[in-house]
């Protein structure tokens, strides 16, 4: 299909997002906050609707009381842990340095932790719910299945390539992959489907090398049959989920934080300060939103009918969806915000320098 950056540049809106809004009343309001000079992590906290779970980089995983910030309890897995955590069967299940470990929700207590002496576990966490699977990435060559129940190796894929990402839609768990063996001038990656039931390769789509590494370093995105991937290169594709082929790309800056997608629009932040919302079926840019200093590095979040931003720094600022224009901004304080935003209803959770804080609409 043809280049839609050059179509992009013709036809795209963009956005100015400089200029702080002033509202007569702030839309969030602060629901609770706990301090701490260790929390400050990239990827989003997890919660099961009563507790908030973040993994601390001081080896403490901690649980809270999501409508009132009380500490519900902690535990020492020790390390520093900096990749994903999730709620699933029951259990909380997260990256361990490299280990993958599942808790008790209501304790805390450790159920079970697995590793594997061949390859560090590593990457973006998933689950097979027909057989009641964690499916893990590693940082050199494999993916593989842990039985929920105890920890065990349900299988393992040798895929050539560091794991660094992956998500399952029906039977089918797509894989970003980036060649960790070579130089950071060459490395390159691919997306991968793999069968669950016959856990067999059904297609691999390249990204090919540009002047830059080509890996996927960033979590994938699936949406109405569409991948996207967005390619340390700076490149993002849209790839059809049945067959592989790609669809689409639009050329980019670096990109560092994962996408996110409403079904019709593609939200991707970069390394230029901006925020690019791509039409998933075609790749067109339909708005730009550009942030006055540094660059965005962590996913987006779907609040309502806005998206809410984080940048580096102590400001929120949430985007309306269809244009890019800027709905609210809120100031945590002088803490720079470091992880995704975690939505739960009509809260947001952000890990920050300073700590935890959970904020709610205001009333």
């Amino acid at each position: 299909m043809a280049l839609v950056a050059a179509v992009a540049a013709a036809t795209a809106a963009a956005s100015a997002c400089t200029d702080p809004v002033t509202a007569e009343k702030p839309a969030l309001a602060l629901l609770w906050h706990y301090p701490s000079q260790s929390s400050c992590r990239v990827q989003a906290p997890a919660s099961d609707g009563e507790r908030v779970y973040v993994p601390f980089s001081d080896g403490y995983v901690r649980a809270f009381a999501l409508a009132s910030g009380v500490l519900q309890w902690q535990t020492m897995l020790g390390g520093s842990y900096s990749d994903d955590i999730e709620v699933y069967d029951g259990r909380v299940v997260l990256q361990a340095d490299t280990r993958v470990a599942a808790l008790d929700p209501l304790r805390g207590g450790t159920l079970w932790t697995a590793s594997d002496n061949s390859d560090f576990l590593r990457g973006v966490l998933s689950f097979d719910t027909l057989t009641a699977a964690v499916i893990a990435g590693g940082q050199f060559r494999f993916l593989r299945a842990l039985n929920i129940a105890d920890g065990s190796l349900a299988w393992k894929i040798d895929l050539g390539e560091s794991v660094l990402s992956t998500v399952v839609v029906d039977r089918t768990v797509y894989v970003g992959t980036i060649d960790a063996a070579a130089g950071p001038a060459d490395a390159v990656g691919h997306i991968v489907a793999i069968d669950l039931d016959s856990r067999t390769r059904r297609w691999s789509f390249y990204a090919p090398k540009l002047q830059v590494r080509s890996g996927f370093v960033a979590p994938l995105a699936v949406s109405d049959g569409i991948i996207v991937g967005t390619a340390a290169s700076g490149r993002v594709y849209g790839v059809d989920a049945s067959t592989g082929r790609e669809i689409w790309h639009f050329d980019g800056n670096t990109f560092l934080g994962g996408s996110v997608s409403d079904g019709h629009l593609v939200y991707v932040p970069s390394n230029d300060s901006h925020l690019y919302a791509l039409d998933l079926r075609s790749g067109a840019q339909v708005w730009a939103a550009y942030f006055d200093g540094p660059s965005l590095y962590t996913e987006p979040a779907l609040y309502a009918d806005s998206l809410v931003v984080v940048k580096v720094g102590a400001t929120l600022y949430a985007l309306r969806r269809s244009t890019g224009d800027r709905a609210w901004t809120y100031h945590l304080g002088n803490a720079n915000i470091c992880s995704t935003p975690l939505v739960v209803g009509t809260r947001i959770i952000v890990d920050a320098e300073d700590g935890i804080y959970a904020l709610e609409p205001a009333r």
